[in-house]
């Protein structure tokens, strides 16, 4: 009984013990999921200066942006970077180098720019409206004033949100007939605009004229439209001429006259002039140029600052963390900065994960000629290997087009990489005239792709002469190795000594960044660092003739004995099977 007693305790005790160890590996293991990511002292890259990209967008020609005081404009998108060059005295600081350095735990960057970083003015010159004068020729077979009654009743309606002035109508002349005059207020998109509109009818068709321009500018351009309405004419159209048949010619003054749909008039050279026909009606549409589109120096601007964190997934490469620094951060102008840290889908969708609005903690105003930025690492589980790339962007519209200029970086890949090179063999023994092939192995530890060029440094005279095969160039796939062929050779004139000189790699990173949409944006500055191992190479003596007859006895000689006596063995076993086959033959017969 006590037997048994103790066994237990003795089972229990085991048990325990197994129990604490399995624990304890629970413990190591939970421990090593939780590691940091490598921490690495502070490292330098280098940008280009003044080397900003155009980047189009999407497939859309417009983009519609929020002013600050809230109205909406439409914009065209530039469609080359001649459409986006800015004036000289307008300075777009780009990023000059980038300092990084990481505890494990965070990931700080310092971005140097080219010059101080001055914040976008907070109120634009930027032209929300054009002018218009617009002909409308339509069918109505109606008497003036029965045309009149239509469209004065129409302008009347409370549903038109039509805002007619007293004491401001009234009858006039139009092309030498008796018109109509009116004004009124009317609303176009976000704009309030004052309007005057004047109307006539010859034969079976009513001519409507309208003016339309915003109240702080409707009196400026009011006598070219006086100008244009003075030339209007109402004109006879041949049975062989189209109605909608346009014609243009130089009437002097900075005027152009069109003639076509039975008018003519004159307008502005830089106006623009539109066409529509239908079958209720032709419309033709004379707009002044916007005001902004004459300035050189941008009339509406914003920047944003970027760092993108790439973590690579077995499904998917690319920027999955952004942290932003901008005024418009949803698209939509806020007058202060935000930080965002964006989580970026395969698809590019985008999840924000933090948001710090009126955030000015990104530079130093006394002296804003860097901008700091932070990556919690920990958030993101602490990855072990990752890129990181910087860019500012920079919203411009110059000449009424919007253009988005880009500033790059190129890939910063965390940990620094770290490349191995070496030879096999590491050492080499040859003799004049002779030449030996050497394979070189070049081993990273990065998950971006590289190129590796590879001279031999000094250490050799002019007698030794090292040739890469096929070429000096290698190819290292991610988190791979390269391999290359070097051949050596000793000319017949090499004296015997030892050399000892070192194989070099001069290892480049990709200059390009590619987005999701599959444009890409090219970096100037090549980033490379340099990698070498020592070879050694002994040349001997030439061979001497006993050497040379020994070579000979070796690689010749013995090789034929050896054969000779292969066959002789050979014949020693098959002679008496032979004898003994051809014996046993001659008895049969």
């Amino acid at each position: 009984m006590r037997k048994t007693f103790r066994s237990k305790h003795f089972l229990v005790v085991i048990f325990i013990v197994l129990l604490s160890i399995h624990l304890c590996c629970r413990v190591n293991i939970t421990q090593k999921t939780f590691a940091e990511s490598p921490s690495f002292v502070r490292q330098e890259i280098i940008d280009d200066s003044v080397d900003w990209l155009v980047w189009k967008g999407s497939s859309s020609n417009k983009i519609q942006l929020n002013t600050q005081d809230g109205n909406i404009v439409e914009v065209d998108k530039a469609d080359n970077s001649t459409e986006c060059e800015i004036d000289k005295n307008f300075i777009l600081p780009d990023i000059q180098s980038v300092s990084y350095v990481s505890d494990g735990k965070n990931l700080s960057a310092t971005v140097w720019l080219t010059s101080r970083f001055e914040e976008p003015p907070l109120n634009y010159t930027i032209d929300t409206f054009q002018e218009e004068l617009m002909i409308k020729i339509s069918n109505w077979n109606l008497t003036l004033k029965e045309y009149t009654d239509v469209n004065i009743a129409r302008l009347l309606d409370p549903t038109t949100g039509f805002a007619i002035e007293e004491d401001n109508s009234s009858s006039t002349m139009l092309s030498g007939n008796q018109a109509y005059n009116i004004s009124y207020t009317d609303r176009r998109g976000q704009n309030e605009v004052k309007v005057m509109q004047i109307w006539t009818v010859k034969g079976d068709k009513a001519y409507d004229i309208t003016y339309s321009g915003l109240p702080s500018k409707y009196n400026q351009y009011l006598p070219i439209i006086q100008k244009m309405l003075d030339s209007f004419e109402i004109t006879l159209t041949s049975s062989s001429e189209s109605s909608f048949d346009k014609k243009y010619s130089d009437i002097g003054d900075g005027f152009l006259s069109y003639e076509g749909s039975g008018i003519r008039i004159g307008y502005p050279f830089d106006w623009n002039v539109d066409q529509n026909n239908n079958t209720e009606a032709t419309t033709i549409q004379f707009r002044s140029p916007f005001e902004d589109s004459k300035s050189d120096i941008p009339s509406w601007r914003e920047t944003t600052f970027t760092m993108a964190i790439d973590i690579d997934s077995v499904h998917d490469a690319g920027t999955d963390y952004r942290v932003i620094y901008s005024r418009v951060p949803h698209d939509t102008w806020t007058g202060y900065w935000t930080k965002q840290v964006r989580e970026i889908s395969a698809y590019d969708k985008i999840r924000v994960t933090e948001e710090n609005k009126n955030y000015t903690g990104f530079y130093e105003r006394e002296d804003p000629s860097h901008l700091l930025f932070s990556f919690d690492l920990n958030k993101v589980n602490s990855p072990q290997r990752y890129k990181a790339v910087f860019y500012i962007t920079d919203y411009i519209i110059k000449n009424h087009r919007f253009c988005t200029l880009i500033d790059t970086t190129n890939w910063v890949i965390i940990p620094p990489p770290d490349f191995d090179i070496s030879a096999n063999p590491s050492s080499l023994v040859l003799r004049p005239g002779e030449e030996k092939n050497i394979q070189l192995q070049l081993k990273g530890n990065t998950d971006l792709q590289s190129e590796a060029s590879l001279s031999a440094g000094n250490g050799y005279d002019n007698h030794i002469k090292p040739e890469f095969f096929p070429n000096n160039k290698t190819s290292i796939p991610p988190s791979g190795s390269g391999s290359h062929s070097l051949i050596i050779k000793a000319d017949d004139t090499a004296q015997p000594r030892t050399y000892t000189f070192p194989i070099i790699a001069n290892i480049s990173f990709p200059t390009s960044i590619t987005n999701r949409g599959g444009e890409t944006f090219n970096n100037n500055k090549s980033v490379s660092i340099i990698e070498s191992s020592n070879l050694t190479l002994t040349v001997l003596p030439p061979y001497t003739p006993q050497e040379h007859l020994s070579n000979f006895t070796k690689d010749w000689i013995t090789p034929i004995t050896g054969i000779w006596t292969f066959i002789a063995g050979v014949g020693t076993v098959m002679g008496p099977l032979i004898l003994y086959l051809y014996r046993k033959r001659k008895k049969k017969e």
